[in-house]
Parts: structure tokens; sequence; C-alpha cells
């Protein structure tokens, strides 16, 4: 037998190596998840270390701003700029007591109580929101009050200080996007370029968990969005819109449009529409429809101001000239179709100029029978009626003279004259300006220039004219227009001193789901001038106005425009006064 101290036993011995087998497997234990930590998930944990030590956030840029012209493009007038929006809303989870909140709440808003609870009553919800667009100092009042679970954000947001004025040019953008993003309007078309590029900042933790920002070569600058600088000049806008306001009332009209360009450019001066709306305030409007610049995006049947582009393409193609004469009869017939008249009218012997001037809808069917309907057709596609101009707008109406495409020279007749086919007023204004300016073919445009956030100016480069017509033509059919208006149905467009050119058309509005018309009309007034070297064309229409004939609305609301153009520009007199 062993020796053993006193009081000592085996047990204890079996103790002390059960305690050196254990202490040998925990440090084999530790080892090895030290090992797993430091080599086996070593990125993973310097990845949340890293995290905890750095925030890498987003840096919005500052949208472009939109500009507009004055004083000849002497002033730049802002219609579109970034203005900071504050939003108060609330987290009805966290409000205690409604009622004692929703009063004096409602008092700051200048909210009905009776909303403020309802609101603040919606359990479950966890953002609703009071209301947007507060007044800083409002907003301040509002924090001040700690009232629980009321709060303020503040975004960035849109200004348009010419409310009304341009706001189916300019368009919105939606208030509560936290990234601005354009809707109608340039800023829709120009989204992008006003929009410029996200940068990004990272931030470090300092000891005490503060973040404080990184070295700069860390950071992506953003950039901010380009600015633009439109086409259109805010007086002969102004007066544009008031009146069209104006007709559109005094007739009960459904609506209208005004477009004026310089037919020698094609540069957009003034681009209205009625009714519109104030882009501040975009979410009252109950139509959206509205919102839509119907110069651009609706289609119409424009009437007897297709018969001078007829004459136009008889003209140039040598087949008949201003003093080429018919017998009128009062009506064509064209297989089992009868054409008549305006009224019923018969008015006999006529010239191609009386043709224009009394709008005599035969004489045009007389001058497309001598073209035939390819040819019809061919210059019809040569003054690109019925395809999109490409103005800088969104959701440009294509319009369609498909019809000369079918079968029968019927087509071709009603087209001479505006029926049957469709347009758009700022197509109208293209066509238009190959009668205005020798025979070329502009191309509508509404940008001057861009403007970088460093301050250097692009100017827009307009697209090359498209000779359509000879110079002869196009001043030969500019002097039977200039008759129109002295002794046609364009009289109220007249100015003493000045030769003005112009042409009425009063169509028949077509039915819709059905073949045939209402008893509904759009008026439309195309003109120009002075006509020996324009400096305006002017298309205004008028839709389904309480009134028979164009000469009685679009007409002289086209002849108030005019003088003031002429005057505004500092035209000369080019003839003497009677």
């Amino acid at each position: 037998m062993a020796w053993k101290r006193p009081g000592s036993s085996t047990h204890g011995a079996d103790r002390y190596v059960i305690a050196r087998v254990l202490c040998g497997g925990i440090s084999v234990l530790i080892i090895g998840r030290l090992f797993w930590i430091q080599i086996v998930h070593h990125t993973s944990v310097a990845g949340d270390i890293l995290e905890r030590r750095e925030k890498v956030q987003s840096v919005l840029p500052s949208r472009g701003e939109v500009f507009i012209s004055d004083d000849h493009g002497r002033q730049e007038i802002p219609v579109i700029v970034n203005e900071p929006f504050v939003t108060v809303y609330a987290v009805p989870e966290e409000v205690v007591n409604v009622d004692s909140i929703a009063e004096p709440l409602s008092k700051l808003l200048t909210m009905d109580s009776a909303d403020i609870k309802e609101k603040l009553g919606r359990k479950g919800t966890q953002y609703v929101a009071l209301k947007r667009r507060v007044d800083i100092l409002v907003a301040e009042q509002v924090t001040n009050a700690q009232w629980k679970g009321i709060y303020t954000q503040s975004y960035p947001g849109r200004v348009y200080p010419e409310k009304e004025l341009v706001s189916q040019v300019t368009g919105f953008v939606k208030a509560d996007d936290k990234e601005l993003h354009g809707q109608y309007g340039i800023e829709q078309s120009f989204d992008k370029e006003l929009s410029g590029e996200q940068g990004w900042e990272r931030l470090l933790r300092d000891g005490m968990g503060v973040l404080i920002p990184a070295p700069r070569s860390t950071n992506t600058r953003a950039r901010d969005g380009l600015d633009v600088v439109l086409t259109i000049d805010r007086s002969i806008q102004f007066v544009a819109c008031q009146k069209l306001a104006e007709t559109v009332a005094k007739f009960k009209a459904i609506g209208g449009s005004v477009v004026i360009l310089n037919p020698k450019t094609g540069e957009i001066r003034a681009l209205c529409n009625a009714p519109t709306f104030d882009p501040n305030n975009y979410s009252e409007v109950k139509d959206n429809k509205v919102f839509n610049n119907k110069a651009i995006d609706e289609s119409y049947e424009p009437g007897s101001v297709m018969k001078v582009l007829t004459m136009s393409a008889g003209i140039e193609e040598g087949l008949i000239t201003p003093q080429t004469t018919y017998v009128d009869q009062g009506f064509v017939t064209i297989g089992p179709n009868t054409i008549r008249n305006a009224a019923e009218k018969t008015y006999g012997l006529q010239t191609m100029v009386g043709v224009l001037k009394d709008s005599i809808n035969t004489g045009a069917v007389f001058v497309a029978q001598k073209l035939g309907s390819v040819k019809l057709r061919e210059y019809f596609h040569k003054f690109m009626l019925g395809e999109a101009t490409g103005v800088e707008l969104p959701n440009e109406a294509h319009a369609s003279i498909k019809s000369l495409d079918q079968p029968g020279f019927i087509y071709a007749a009603t087209a001479s004259f505006g029926q049957g086919i469709t347009t758009t007023p700022i197509q109208l204004a293209r066509a238009f300006s190959v009668v205005a300016n020798g025979g070329k073919l502009v191309t509508p445009t509404l940008i001057k220039s861009y403007r970088t956030p460093d301050g250097i100016t692009i100017p827009s480069i307009p697209k090359e004219p498209k000779q359509i017509l000879s110079t002869k033509t196009s001043t030969l059919v500019s002097s039977m227009m200039v008759e129109v208006v002295e002794e046609g149905h364009s009289k109220g467009a007249a100015v003493p001193g000045y030769y003005i050119a112009g042409k009425t058309g009063t169509a028949q509005i077509a039915s819709e789901g059905r073949r045939g018309y209402t008893n509904k009309f759009n008026h439309t007034f195309v003109g120009f001038g002075p006509v020996e070297d324009p400096t305006f064309l002017i298309v205004t229409t008028i839709k389904s106005p309480e009134a028979l004939y164009a000469e009685s609305t679009a007409v002289p609301m086209a002849g108030a425009i005019i003088r003031y153009l002429l005057s505004y520009d500092q035209v000369p007199p080019t003839r003497s006064v009677k």
C-alpha cells in the first residue's frame, strides 16, 4: 500500500487530473474561437467594426432653376426656383391627448379642428401629414410646443413665382418627394438635366461616438442640375394669356390656346392655354386634364386655315395663280358625296384670292382636284402635318392625316379645307412659318440656353430650316392672306400702318365614338406680320365657344395681341395710314 498524507485521499488527485484536462480543453476552445474570429471571419468582423466607426450618406444636388426673359431678353425672370418646405406630421400612436392638442394645433395650421382630430385619431398609423408647405415661423412654434407625437420635417421643394402664367410650360414636382421628380412641362421633359447627379459623403465617429466628416478625398461631390432659360417673353406671355382668358370667359368656351413664335427661328415667344392652374397648389386641381398643354398635346380638325396650305401647293406646282378663276355653284359632287360652302352660299365666278377671302370650300376642292390626292398628300407631309414638332415638352400629339392614304378623292377633297384630318396649334405654327418666312420650315423651340452650376452659358442650337416652298410662292400666298385680313373674315386682325396676313378656320367638332360631327365648333386664326419682314406668327384657338364663326372670337383676340406685339417690338409702320 502506498504511503498517503494524513487526511488525503485518492479522490483529490482525481479531481486535480480532471481539472487539468478541463483547463486544457477550454484553452483549445479559446484558441479555436480566436482562430475562427481572426482568420475565418476577419472580413465580417472588420466590416462590422468599420460600420460602427463610419457612415456613408447621400448628398443631394441642388435642382436646376428655370427662367424666362423680359424686355426683349435683357432681363431674366425666374419661373421655377428652389425653396425648402416644411411638413407638419403626426404619429397617432404617440399622441396622448387628442382633444388638448387639436384646438391649438388647428389655430397654428389654420385648419379645421375636426379634421385635425380625425387625423390624430388614426391609431395604428405611423405617419399622417397634417399640413405641407408650412411657414417656417409656424413650424418653429409647432416644434416649441413639444406636443407628443407631433413633428416637423424639412425637405427640398419648388416654388413657381409666376403661378398660372406659364404653368403648363413649367409643370411641377410633387412637394412631398425626397428626391424631386418632374411632372408635366419642363419639369418632366428636362427632369434628368435639372436633377443633376447625387453625391456621397463619408462620416467617421470620434472617440465619443460623434460623427465627423472624413477626409474630402473619400467623398464624391454632388453635381447640381443645369438651369434652363426659355425663349418665352414674360410681357408677351402676360398679354396673350390675359386676352385668351377674357375671350374664353366672354364666349363661355371650353378652353383655348395661343402660340406665338418667331417664324424665322422657331423660337416660341408665348404659349398659353385656358383653363390653367397654379403649380404651387397643383394638389387642389380637381381635373388632371388641366395639367396638359393643349397647344401641344391635343389634336383637332383645324378647318379653313388649311385652304392656305392647299393654295400654296397648287401655286408651287404651277397649277394655279392667285388670279386663276373658277365658277362656284355653292356645292361640288364627288361620287355619292356633296360638299357645300359654309351657310350654303354661292359665289359664282371667283379667283383664288376670293376663295381665301370668302373661305369658299368648293374653291379649295377645285385646287385639290388639280393637284390630285397623291400630290396633296405629298405637300401636307412636306408641311409635316400630323407629325410631332419635337418641341421640348412631354406628351406631344402626333395628330393624323392618314385619311389621305384612303382610296377615293373624297378624303383629299375634305382635307383641302381642313376636315377629316387633325393637327395641333403648334403644328399649324410650324406649317405656316413656311408661308411667312420665304418658304422655310422651322422647328419650334422653347429653349434659349442652359447654364451650368459654374455659371457657364450654353446656347441652344436651333435645327437648320428646310426649304419647302419657293420664295415666290410664299410671297404670293402671303399677299393673298393680306387680302383676307383687309377684305375678308379676318378684318379684326388688321392694324393701321401694317400689312398683316391671316386666315380663319371654323370647324365642326367630330363626334366621339361614332362617325359624324356635333353641332359645336372649334375656332382658329393663323396670322403673321408685318408681311414684308415678319417678326411674329400667331395661332389662336377657341374650343366650343357660344359664337358661330372664328371672326367673332379667335380673330379679335389675335388682333389685340398683334397690336401689342408691334408696339412692344417697336416695329415701325410699313404703310401710310388712311
